[in-house]
């Protein structure tokens, strides 16, 4: 037997041994005198009584909520579950149909520049600077390094450098 074999039943023949005594000591009961005892202490002990447990609560259902809940059981999943428990708020104030705004002239900023102290866009082909009439309906009102802003009586039309079309705006509302 060479060195190898001979470490290897060295080691696998006392675990075994081992292994074996604990699995047997595990499924037999000890036969020593406090074993003994305990056993004797264990038959003689009454039985402990568990007491019953308590019903649950059955709470009163109307007839009304059960048909709803029938109602609801055969709908398809995806529904609602809170459709139909809440009251619509009443409306206190007739609603205000909103104010469209007009359509913003279908012109583009081309480019701002600044000359003797002052910004000039060209907006619609045309050079332009601030209180100058475009179309005799429109007034410039701001020109700076990359926007140009025009009045339309309470409405403000935003352009911006670049970008075809201009944003429309209220007077009184920021943007």
């Amino acid at each position: 037997m060479n060195s190898r074999r001979k470490k290897f039943v060295m080691v696998l023949v006392p675990a075994s041994l081992f292994l074996g005594w604990r699995t047997v000591s595990l499924f037999t009961r000890p036969s020593t005198p406090a074993g003994a005892a305990a056993d004797v202490v264990a038959a003689s002990a009454p039985a402990l009584e568990v007491p019953a447990m308590p019903r649950p609560l059955q709470l009163e259902v109307s007839q009304a909520v059960l048909q709803l809940q029938a109602k609801r059981s055969k709908l398809a999943w995806g529904r609602d579950p809170f459709a139909g428990r809440i009251a619509p708020m009443p409306t206190s104030a007739p609603a205000v149909t909103p104010v469209r705004a007009p359509p913003p002239p279908p012109w583009m900023l081309t480019g701002v520049s600044r000359s003797a102290g002052r910004n000039l866009a060209i907006l619609a082909g045309r050079i332009v600077s601030e209180g100058d009439r475009v179309a005799d309906q429109y007034e410039v009102i701001e020109v700076s390094d990359r926007e140009v802003v025009i009045r339309d009586g309470k409405w403000k039309h935003r352009f911006t450098l670049g970008v075809n079309g201009a944003q429309t705006v209220a007077i009184g509302e920021t943007k």
